[in-house]
């Protein structure tokens, strides 16, 4: 038999102190073993926390798509195999339109749940090497590294987001405006922020030529988006200090030559220079100002029709115009509804000029809100008939008060006998689903005299008065007459 034997400090160890020595070297074991595995426990989760924060920092934390940080940093490596390698690389550049409104009438929540869902399809309509990103807000950009034609991707994208989307119950159409910028092998090497700013610069020329388009970026179009932003702020100062004013046109009853209504046309003078409502307003619309600024021109329609129509015992009304985002918008009928009492207007006396794209965007909405304007006494009409042609059939089902014969139609009325008869169609058509019918754009005698042949009993335009400052309306009131 063998004994195990351990000499400590010259002296043999007995086996009861050999087994203390061993119980506690095997506890020193233990106890390393289990520091060890506690740290590699700890390494572990400290791993998986920093895995976790760098996905975070690279991240959109909605959709889980790439966030610009992370886009950028893509953009930047594609941009620099484009200046060593001529590799192409492009990126497509979108943003949904009238998504304001979403949030505004369904809540925030139904509109995160819909830009979840828009980043789905859209990381189904790319290449699996495609790098899609939501940038902030509704914008999203999609960076293409592997070549190819970037126009059929986004339109593959467009495609992606036609079908409607239900959600909690609702069901929403949503569209984009979509840029490209495109760098190929023989094109100049561009920075990152530079690339992603073109490719913005075309999406919001999309936006400007009626949204839901899509755009190829061009070295014109910087100018334009220079402008905008030059405008933006003038913009923003003219609103709030109340420089955007009103100027009144007559419409006219054709049979006797009185002025039964003006229209309220907004107008701006900026450093000298008249901006063009249909560059302001679209300016207002874009950047978030068109609340305030119907707000305050309908307040300024609505205390002069009190005072002109004091004491008047013919009737007269005033037109304003109101943007499709307006119409549908939280809190409207009821800034409108305290403009009709505060003022006590006649019924019918103030009209709110809506187009097409107003009501059919949403044609339960627009419906709810003309049949509650009508309820207050406000007239409805429609402007710019006759453009959406082809969504006649459903005027029949919204209670409007009259409609408005676009410009379009009259321009070469008196010259070219298609046109006159395409024109009579329209207005037999009105008259048969009981609209009243306004024809704009008369600027010349030839045209009034067809216009009256044809039976359309009211118009406005050049020919028959201009527009003019409030002050000069009581005149015009007055003293107009219509040319024979």
């Amino acid at each position: 038999m063998v004994t195990a034997v351990l000499v400590f400090r010259g002296r043999m160890l007995d086996r009861w102190e050999l087994l203390t020595v061993v119980v506690v070297v095997a506890l020193l074991l233990a106890r390393q073993y289990v520091a060890l595995r506690d740290n590699s426990r700890l390494a572990g989760e400290l791993a998986t926390r920093e895995s976790e924060l760098r996905h975070q920092a690279f991240h959109d934390g909605l959709t889980g798509l790439a966030n610009r940080a992370l886009f950028l940093d893509r953009l930047q490596h594609a941009l620099a195999l484009h200046a060593r390698d001529l590799r192409p690389v492009a990126v497509v550049f979108l943003d949904l339109d009238d998504f304001k409104v979403v949030n505004d009438t369904l809540g925030h929540a139904v509109g995160d749940e819909l830009l979840v869902r828009v980043a789905e399809r859209l990381t189904g309509a790319v290449r699996t090497g495609d790098t899609v990103a939501r940038l902030g807000g509704d914008e999203f950009a999609v960076l293409l590294e592997d070549g190819g034609d970037p126009m059929p991707i986004a339109a593959k994208v467009s495609a992606s987001l036609v079908p409607p989307f239900t959600l909690r119950g609702d069901v929403v159409d949503v569209h984009a405006s979509i840029g490209i910028c495109e760098l190929d092998a023989e094109d100049a090497p561009l920075a990152a922020d530079e690339l992603l700013a073109r490719s913005d610069t075309a999406m919001y020329s999309a936006k400007r030529s009626g949204k839901d388009r899509i755009v190829a970026y061009s070295p014109g179009m910087s100018l334009a988006e220079l402008q905008d932003g030059v405008l933006r702020e003038a913009l923003r100062l003219a609103i709030a200090d109340r420089v955007v004013r009103l100027h009144y046109q007559p419409i006219v009853e054709l049979e006797t030559g009185r002025v039964s209504g003006l229209e309220a046309l907004a107008r701006w003078r900026h450093d000298g220079v008249d901006i063009p409502p249909d560059v302001f307003i679209p300016l207002a619309e874009r950047s978030g100002f068109m609340t305030v600024l119907t707000a305050d021109l309908l307040a300024a329609a609505c205390t002069r029709l009190a005072g002109w129509t004091r004491g008047r015992t013919e009737p007269l009304s005033v037109h304003v115009n109101v943007a499709p985002s307006q119409l549908i918008a939280p809190g409207f009928v009821d800034t409108v509804a305290e403009l009709v009492r505060a003022h006590r207007l006649p019924a019918g006396g103030l009209v709110l000029e809506i187009t097409e794209s107003g009501i059919f965007a949403d044609l339960d909405a627009a419906r709810r809100t003309v049949t509650e304007l009508r309820g207050l006494g406000v007239g409805v009409s429609l402007d710019d008939f006759g453009v959406g042609y082809s969504s006649l059939a459903q005027l029949n089902a919204m209670p409007l008060d009259s409609v408005k014969i676009d410009r379009s139609f009259l321009a070469a009325v008196d010259t070219d006998r298609r046109q006159a008869t395409f024109l009579h169609a329209v207005l037999r058509l009105a008259e048969e689903i009981g609209l009243p019918v306004v024809a704009e754009g008369v600027e010349r005698p030839a045209q009034l005299t067809l216009l009256r042949a044809l039976g359309c009993r009211h118009a406005q335009g050049y020919l028959l008065g201009r527009p003019v400052d409030a002050a000069e309306v009581p005149a015009l009131l007055a003293g107009i007459a219509v040319p024979v």
